[in-house]
């Protein structure tokens, strides 16, 4: 595996680690077992080929590095919450589209015969 291969897990847990500043506190905060947390960041440094984090007495530390992919994993998780809002939004919108090409895009995304809804649209 490589960082491209990175799962979701893998940013939430940096993330986490970013604002709790603790391996363990990062586990509690996504529901992960403390020693695997660990084997986790232990792995992600591998792929990453640095050090993501220093362990200290106080707590752990991203380094230099790790604060900058810890800021990129945050917007992968925004992301991806944000992809669930959409998707809970379509799916509550006003049925399935009618169009000829049956999507299942919102009707009123539809009007003008367009199956596809607008690339502006916030949820």
């Amino acid at each position: 595996m490589s960082v491209q291969d990175w799962e979701l897990r893998h940013y939430r847990f940096l993330a986490a680690l970013a604002a709790e500043g603790s391996i363990g506190g990062a586990a509690r905060a996504i529901g992960m077992a403390q020693p695997n947390a660990s084997r986790l960041l232990e792995q992600m440094e591998r792929q990453a080929g640095f050090p993501l984090a220093r362990r200290t007495p106080q707590g752990t530390r991203l380094t230099d590095r790790g604060r900058v992919i810890a800021g990129l994993a945050a917007e992968v998780v925004g992301a991806a919450e944000n992809v669930g809002r959409a998707v809970g939004a379509l799916e509550g919108a006003a049925g399935p589209c009618t169009c000829a090409r049956r999507s299942r895009w919102p009707s009123t995304s539809c009007r003008g015969g367009s199956p596809r809804p607008s690339s502006a649209w916030t949820v």
